[in-house]
Order: C-alpha cells, then sequence, then structure tokens
C-alpha cells in the first residue's frame, strides 16, 4: 500500500505522481486530485470563458474536473498530463457548443431552418462545410494556446 503523502509533499509531486498515487490509493485521494485541479482550475475557467459567461464558464470547469477525476485511470502516461486534462477540456468544450447550437433550433418554423440551410449549401458551394470544419479547427488552435 502506498503511503499517503502530506500536503508539502503533494506540493513537490508532478502531476504524473499524483495521477498514479490518486490511482493506487484504495479509495482515491481526494486531497491530492484537489492539487491538481488547484494546478489547472484558473486556465480551466478562463478557457472556458471563451464559450460562455463567467458562470457558464465555472459549471464547464467543473464538469471538465468531474470527467478528468472519474478518468484518472484511464491516464496512460503517453503525453504530459497537461496535455490529456487539455483534450479533455477541448472535447468538453466542443460537446457544449454542440449541444448549445442545437438547443437553438428554431421552434417557431423548424421548415425554416432547412430552408435557411439548403440555401446557405447552395451559396457556398460543396466546400462550405469543409472550409467551417477548418475555421472551427483554426479557432481551437487560437484557443488551445491561451492554455499556456
Amino acid at each position: 500500500m502506498a503511503s499517503v503523502p502530506d500536503a508539502a509533499e503533494d506540493q513537490l509531486m508532478s502531476d504524473e505522481e499524483l495521477v498514479r498515487h490518486i490511482v493506487a490509493a484504495p479509495e482515491r485521494d481526494v486531497r491530492a486530485f484537489e492539487q491538481l485541479v488547484n494546478r489547472y482550475q484558473a486556465k480551466i475557467v478562463t478557457n472556458c470563458r471563451y464559450l460562455a459567461n463567467a458562470t457558464d464558464a465555472e459549471d464547464q470547469a467543473q464538469d471538465v474536473f468531474v470527467k478528468v477525476y472519474f478518468a484518472l485511470d484511464r491516464f496512460e502516461g503517453r503525453s504530459a498530463f497537461r496535455t490529456w486534462i487539455q483534450r479533455i477540456k477541448v472535447n468538453h468544450c466542443l460537446n457544449f457548443l454542440q449541444r448549445r447550437r442545437e438547443a437553438a433550433v428554431s421552434l417557431d418554423d423548424p421548415m425554416r431552418d432547412v430552408q435557411d440551410s439548403r440555401q446557405v449549401a447552395g451559396l457556398f458551394g460543396p466546400g462550405a462545410r469543409s472550409e467551417a470544419v477548418s475555421g472551427a479547427h483554426r479557432r481551437w488552435r487560437s484557443f488551445r494556446c491561451h492554455m499556456g
């Protein structure tokens, strides 16, 4: 059984060491996970603010950390923990944007949305979707730069 580090030792442990400790503990070490949250919370919340207001950003960041907590045993160490948590954040934020976009569908005249999408497709041609996707990827690369 792994010894439980004290708070001072938590500060000195790398992210990867903290993850190994959390996963190895019979009952996950919440204090060690809190250390990871403290290390990344400001950046995650800041990045989420690009998507929503401050309150929604806090909620989205909390959701990211919940996903991280329950996925810790799947962290393989093939990349830095920082990269791994960033990927979870980006995927979560993309899903959030998708859900928000789907919720914004007009309920007044659902056929109008279909007609509008056909008009847009006609205006921009068959490559419009791939251009939009590549534009979204450029925005996400810029977004990821703020992770630092």
